[in-house]
């Protein structure tokens, strides 16, 4: 087994060992018959504690090293990945060089990250706090050099203290929870294992289908400040409940192809909706950092609501058809007001009432009333009572009917009739 890993893609050294002597010394390991991730570091470990006779002091302390740059798509990395890789690893050799601590750099491309092991030649606790300075100094200058000269984003989570190679595998961990701080904290950061501290928020799996039913509704109804702020939300809400990265991208690929079955059905193109799905998943799935696959989920909500503008105006469109179809037929009625119409299109009151009002720049009731005198004064016009128009037009009272056609017309009913007679 130990042979088939080796012989893998997965562990690229910057060392210039040959084939048979990083053989020779990688047999003196005894490994499991199942090669994790955590065993793969033990072993890099192990080869360069016995191949770099060198280092005077054991190995004690392990970085990981994460980019921006990453497709979890590619199963095997198109060759042209391969200088990239040695680049990083490179440029990150040369740091170690820089600080004057001795260390080996191995890159995992599979893994889509790079391995720093360090010897401090720390002996005893008194002098961690000399040592964790000289490491954060190193930890900056990669992440300066990597910006510069690979031109790539970093996140490095630095692990404690290792007395011995048997505690790599948990070195690797801490690492990786290192990691994972990063990934909320954005770009560019190291996050030392012995600095972090867990959030305490619950979790709720109602909360993100909250967050998710007024993301869709915010789509639906065109409010791009709206579900913008949602998704923000979101994301910080899985980020307080300790969520890890991995479980973040599940969720929220999961969340896309919700949307994407919500509007399948729509006018939007299902050409370009699907595209728009399959590159959003791609990038939400590959994103390094939080702020990146926020910004991915943005861009896709953003989308929708772009393709959806078209049918969101002919909806509207029809549904004020529908509106002024009812209050045709409805206005007679004295009982016909905000919380019947509302009904009628299964809206609450407050929510047609604003509705309304920002379609048509007024009040439902105000329409209303301005629309029966619109009708009262084709009444009177051809000769009928006004206290029969009054009824004819919804209104329960002649001297309400006679006080509001005063209000909008500035003449009462019987003299806008003989006026127009006239």
């Amino acid at each position: 087994m130990i042979s088939n890993a080796l012989k893998s893609r997965d562990t690229v050294l910057s060392s210039t060992a040959t084939s048979a002597s990083f053989f020779s010394s990688i047999s003196q390991v005894h490994a499991c018959a199942t090669l994790s991730a955590v065993n793969t570091f033990v072993l890099t470990a192990a080869f360069f504690a016995s191949y770099r006779r060198r280092i005077r002091s054991p190995l004690d302390r392990l970085l990981l090293v994460q980019t921006d740059y990453n497709d979890v798509f590619q199963f095997y990395p198109e060759f042209n990945q391969f200088p990239r890789r040695f680049n990083q690893t490179q440029t990150l050799q040369r740091c170690v060089k820089r600080s004057g601590i001795e260390g080996l750099v191995a890159s995992y491309p599979a893994r889509g990250v790079v391995g720093v092991f360090l010897c401090t030649g720390q002996e005893s606790s008194s002098e961690e706090k000399v040592i964790t300075e000289k490491i954060r100094e190193l930890a900056k200058d990669m992440i300066v050099r990597v910006n510069e000269e690979v031109g790539e984003s970093v996140a490095i989570g630095i692990s404690r203290y290792c007395s011995s190679l048997s505690r790599f595998p948990q070195a690797y961990a801490e690492c990786k929870e290192g990691l994972f701080h990063c990934f909320r904290l954005g770009k560019n950061h190291m996050v030392f294992h012995k600095d972090i501290c867990e959030p305490r928020t619950p979790f709720s799996r109602d909360v993100l289908k909250t967050f998710g039913a007024e993301i869709v509704s915010g789509i639906t109804n065109g409010e791009r400040a709206a579900v913008k702020d949602h998704v923000d939300e979101m994301m910080k809400y899985m980020l307080s409940v300790a969520m890890s990265p991995i479980n973040i991208r599940l969720i929220l690929v999961s969340f896309v192809d919700t949307l994407r079955e919500r509007f399948y059905n729509s006018r939007i193109p299902a050409d370009i909706l699907e595209k728009a799905y399959l590159n959003t998943s791609k990038q939400v799935i590959n994103g390094m950092f939080a702020d990146d696959i926020k910004e991915t989920m943005e861009q896709f909500c953003d989308m929708l609501i772009k393709e959806l503008g078209a049918e969101s105006q002919s909806s509207e469109e029809l549904l004020f058809h529908k509106i002024d179809e009812a209050i045709e037929k409805y206005y007679p009625n004295s009982e016909f007001n905000l919380d019947v119409m509302a009904n009628l299109f299964h809206y609450s009151s407050y929510h047609f009432g604003r509705l309304f009002k920002n379609t048509r720049g007024e009040s439902f009731r105000q329409y209303l009333a301005r629309y029966r005198i619109e009708r009262a004064k084709e009444f009177l016009a051809r000769g009928d009572k006004p206290n029969e128009v009054a009824f004819q037009t919804g209104f329960n009272s002649i001297s309400y009917f006679c006080t509001v056609f005063k209000n909008l017309t500035g003449v009462s009913p019987k003299q806008y009739q003989e006026n127009f007679i006239k």
